[in-house]
């Protein structure tokens, strides 16, 4: 599984950081059969091979309250008239207790991405601006000194 960070640009409802993707491939090196030992088992790995689940967000905490991930939802009215989301991957009723501890350690996966994805850009930002200080030759980087100055 891969997990893509899609940063959102403008416009972007407040406090959205990125879409995020959830991209399933099995590894070239095992040829999983679909079915485990049993026909009615299957192997997750090699059904979702070649999919992408879509609909997931960061988005930024407010006060004390650190980022946090949303999962796909959807959107229905309940009898009262009232506007609600069932999330489309939640844990099962069999499996609740473990299933919410796989759904967070999903959500946190997706943070240290998001945080990765966060580094990767700041750092080409940097360089980028370091290499138009090159560029044109000048010390605008407020370290003082120039560039050194080769004899010929």
């Amino acid at each position: 599984m891969t997990i893509t960070i899609i940063p959102i640009r403008r416009p972007r409802p407040h406090g959205k950081l990125a879409d995020v993707e959830l991209r399933f491939a099995r590894s070239v090196e095992t040829d999983a059969p679909l079915f485990d030992a049993h026909p009615a088992l299957l192997n997750a790995e090699a059904v979702l091979d070649g999919l992408t689940l879509v609909g997931f967000a960061v988005w930024a905490g407010h006060g004390d309250r650190p980022r946090y991930v949303t999962v796909p939802s959807r959107h229905y009215e309940n009898e009262q008239g009232q506007r609600t989301r069932v999330p489309l991957l939640r844990p099962s009723r069999a499996h609740n207790v473990a299933g919410g501890a796989a759904l967070q350690s999903l959500q946190d996966e997706i943070l240290k991405a998001y945080d990765l994805h966060e580094r990767a850009v700041q750092g080409a930002e940097v360089v980028q601006f370091l290499q138009a200080r090159v560029a044109d030759g000048t010390d605008h980087t407020g370290l003082g000194g120039s560039r050194p100055r080769v004899s010929r």
